[in-house]
């Protein structure tokens, strides 16, 4: 520091305040957004084409990603939305989810629900099936944590097994059906007890990795951390982030030190909850220095900010692909005038939902299907569109929802009457016109 600079230092004073982050770090530095933190793996990744054996690297922090449900209610409520939409209503057949039931501490939709939720938060989710070692015969499902496995490349004929990161070290499981090739394979690993456990994993296809799923909402990160941002800036501003109310200069002369310290004590007490706006009254005898007040009456202003924060909403659920009415954002002069929620609802379903259900009943029907000698279509979840029939008996209400040019709301039909035909189209106009 300069000569220059220390003698501007004597005569001012930079208020500073540690003020408490509302979101954790996780480990991510000051110098780095959470999107590029986020996209790097902890370790360098690995190339699917050399294909090197031991533990694949994820291609991102799935640390993160978990986290980011306390992180933003739109996109902890797409997740929840998604999720109840994917299992949350249960299996078409009740037969074969009590069946399941059976093999679960509690319940089979609690199991399943969980894994749902690792899928859409993470695009993993991981089912331990515990078998006996004598008849192959399922004792036990639970859900594996998705934050807890990694896949484990052993070969060049692409053999592989999961490994379990727990608070008592790492556990190595087969992947299903690979059991009597794995405990031959490693000894060590093979289990010692009646039982043994193999793990079935539930990924997102996609083409960023060929061991893990990489979820499709990431691009909503920058959102997400700007809400985070916006959120804090807020907070900081209502716990008084070294904000007075007015400034006070003394000019023309160098006030002693302790005169110096005394103002500057009393800034820094200014500072904190409850501390807001005091004020600061100080005796200088000295003639030659002059007062001067500066009042800032910086305020905080909302105007735009509703704005800013509906459109950061908007950008995470489109990213997740999710209706904005699902997500509890309302569009003024949208919604119920052309009757947008049902087609909202059928192309959520069609999409989104749709094609994960049929991943889950895919999966479940080539693993623990073969060995329970249960079908394709007995593991095939209950849908949205389905749910909403069961409410009326005489017609498809979503259709007609979907095809009524009224407001659903304000013609007081009921939607099981199903669509008018040009004499009822007549009548009711005719009845609206002179109403």
């Amino acid at each position: 520091m300069t000569k220059e600079e220390k003698e501007i230092s004597k005569a001012s004073v930079l208020v500073r305040v540690d003020a408490p982050e509302l979101y954790p770090t996780l480990g991510r530095s000051s110098e780095e957004s959470w999107t590029t933190y986020i996209l790097k793996a902890a370790t360098p990744r690995d190339s699917n084409i050399q294909l090197p054996h031991g533990r694949k690297t994820r291609p991102f922090n799935l640390e993160a990603t978990n986290s980011f449900k306390n992180f933003n209610a739109h996109h902890a409520n797409c997740i929840e939305t998604k999720k109840s939409a994917h299992v949350g209503l249960g299996m078409k057949n009740d037969k074969i989810e009590s069946r399941l039931d059976r093999y679960c501490v509690i319940s089979w939709q609690e199991v399943i629900s969980a894994i749902s939720e690792d899928y859409h938060a993470n695009a993993n989710g991981y089912l331990e099936v515990v078998r006996l070692k004598k008849s192959g015969t399922i004792t036990g499902l639970h859900h594996i944590p998705a934050k807890n496995v990694f896949v484990n490349l052993e070969d060049d004929k692409m053999n592989y097994h999961y490994e379990v990161v727990g608070a008592h070290g790492v556990t190595h499981f087969a992947r299903f059906g690979d059991y009597t090739r794995f405990s031959r394979t490693y000894k060590q690993y093979a289990s010692s007890g009646p039982t043994y456990s193999e793990i079935i994993q539930f990924k997102e296809p996609g083409n960023l990795s060929r061991w893990y799923g990489v979820p499709s909402w990431l691009s909503a990160t920058a959102a997400i951390e700007l809400v985070q941002c916006m959120h804090q800036f807020s907070y900081d501003f209502y716990l008084n982030r070294g904000v007075p109310e007015f400034l006070l200069f003394a000019l023309g002369k160098q006030i002693d030190k302790k005169t110096w310290d005394t103002l500057t004590t009393a800034l820094q007490n200014g500072i904190g909850l409850g501390n807001s706006h005091k004020s600061l009254a100080l005796n200088i005898p000295d003639e030659a220095v002059k007062i001067q007040l500066e009042k800032l009456a910086v305020e905080n202003s909302d105007r735009g900010f509703s704005d800013r924060m509906t459109n950061l909403a908007l950008e995470i659920v489109t990213a997740h692909r999710v209706p904005p009415a699902l997500a509890n954002i309302q569009i003024p002069g949208k919604l119920g005038a052309a009757n947008e929620l049902p087609n909202a609802i059928l192309s959520f379903q069609t999409l989104v939902i749709g094609p994960a259900q049929h991943l889950f009943q895919t999966i479940l029907a080539n693993t623990i299907g073969k060995a329970l000698q249960l079908r394709r279509k007995d593991f095939a979840f209950n849908t949205i569109t389905d749910e909403m029939g069961k409410q009326f008996k005489k017609t498809k209400p979503a259709d007609t929802l979907a095809r009524m040019r009224e407001p659903a709301a304000a013609g007081g039909r009921n939607p099981a009457d199903g669509l008018l035909n040009d004499k009822e189209k007549r009548t009711t106009q005719r009845n609206q016109t002179n109403a």
